[in-house]
């Protein structure tokens, strides 16, 4: 006959560990669970104080992207019609161009024939080559500093955008510590002579020199990037820069590459595009550009994975304004867009993206959990089948 007492006992117990183990899924293990199983991530954040600073990627976009009276006299509606939609092999006969890229070419801003850039380091430009005109390739300037020479390097490249037509970007060498307080200058100057296509401002984008080729279609799936908007006008625009780095638990390590390498699949022949975020050869017929565009909305979400990148640089910016007051004295419209671009801190902002719940951490909370609500220990019963496995093979000797 089975003991009441004992009975009671087993009961009570039974009810006891159903509560904890309720309690137990419904106050930790389900949202741990959940942070595993979703792979949630957060923000690590640190400061650095680093030896050399990377001098931010510039990407200069003139505001209407197309000048209105040649994308009129071409018949171009919106601006994406230029890749090929609103364009038929009739059309090029027409605007007397022998490829995409011609028409490309006639709509857009370009550099030393609708504008020009010049660039100055430091507060004093005594060196004959400082402010020197840049031009699209290598361009080397020397920076004196301290009584020492300092070579900065930057390659302007001109590259084509859906929203922008052609756009250029300005890839700069790092800048030693040694040289902060960085200070450099640049000035936009228009030369279109017609009023009609005459720019009220341009964009400035600050990126890093991979995470640039976002502009070509405006994605940015994980971050927002510097861009500021300045007008053309009498004012004195300084933008001071600090940098910041983010790591991503995943992305690509080359943008260029990954597109590249997701088209080249494509059943399209010629492998081309009009925009830059890949390595083909510029399409030349708009049927040809049109099947890689279908390519790549076909594929936007693999396309997509493209524009995520492991590490970015973003830059946050205090942008003052100042009056250039005995310019505003003549009342004219201004041709000149005028930017102080400097970097003061050595100090970098670190961003790193981690899991909540790692494997080995969701192993040690769990287990910790289980030690909390229910005195588990399996040290424990590890000694407790020891001694019952002893006890039985003590047993079987003395049997024999």
């Amino acid at each position: 006959m089975v003991d009441t007492t004992t009975l009671f006992k087993t009961f009570c117990k039974l009810i006891l560990f159903l509560i904890l183990a309720v309690l137990f899924v419904m106050f930790y293990m389900k949202d741990q669970m959940t942070d595993y199983l979703m792979n949630r991530t957060t923000i690590s954040t640190r400061f650095e104080e680093v030896k050399r600073l990377e001098y931010p990627t510039l990407t200069i976009c003139i505001s209407y992207g197309q000048k209105p009276s040649i994308a009129r006299q071409l018949g171009l509606s919106l601006n994406y019609d230029i890749l090929g939609y609103g364009i038929s092999e009739e059309f090029l006969k027409e605007a007397n161009a022998k490829n995409l890229s011609e028409v490309f070419e006639k709509v857009s801003y370009i550099l030393d024939r609708d504008f020009e850039i010049t660039y100055s380091f430091g507060f004093e430009n005594k060196n004959q080559n400082n402010p020197k005109k840049m031009e699209v390739g290598k361009n080397n300037f020397t920076l004196n500093r301290n009584g020492s020479e300092v070579v900065l390097n930057f390659t302007v490249e001109a590259i084509q955008t859906m929203q922008y037509a052609t756009c250029y970007k300005i890839e700069g060498s790092g800048v030693n510590a040694a040289t902060v307080p960085f200070h450099s200058h640049f000035n936009l100057t228009q030369l279109v002579d017609k009023k009609e296509d005459r720019s009220k401002g341009i964009y400035v984008l600050l990126t890093d020199g991979n995470t640039w080729t976002g502009i070509t279609r405006s994605v940015w799936p994980q971050f927002t990037p510097t861009k500021i908007y300045i007008p053309f006008d009498s004012s004195f625009h300084e933008l001071k820069i600090r940098s910041k780095e983010h790591y991503f638990s995943q992305g690509v390590d080359d943008t260029k590459d990954c597109m590249t390498s997701l088209l080249s699949n494509s059943s399209c022949q010629p492998k081309c595009n009009l925009l830059s975020y890949d390595n083909f050869d510029p399409c030349v017929l708009p049927k040809e550009s049109r099947c890689m565009l279908d390519e790549f909305f076909d594929n936007f979400e693999e396309a997509e994975k493209c524009f995520k990148p492991k590490r970015a640089m973003t830059f946050d910016v205090e942008h003052a304004i100042f009056h250039n007051h005995a310019i505003e004295q003549t009342n004219e419209p201004s041709d000149m867009v005028q930017v102080y671009l400097g970097m003061w801190s050595t100090k970098k902002e670190i961003n790193e993206e981690i899991r909540i719940i790692t494997e080995s951490s969701l192993i040690g909370s769990l287990g910790g959990s289980l030690g909390m609500f229910f005195g588990f220990s399996i040290f424990t019963h590890l000694l407790y089948f020891l001694d019952k496995l002893a006890d039985r093979m003590h047993f079987y000797q003395l049997v024999k």
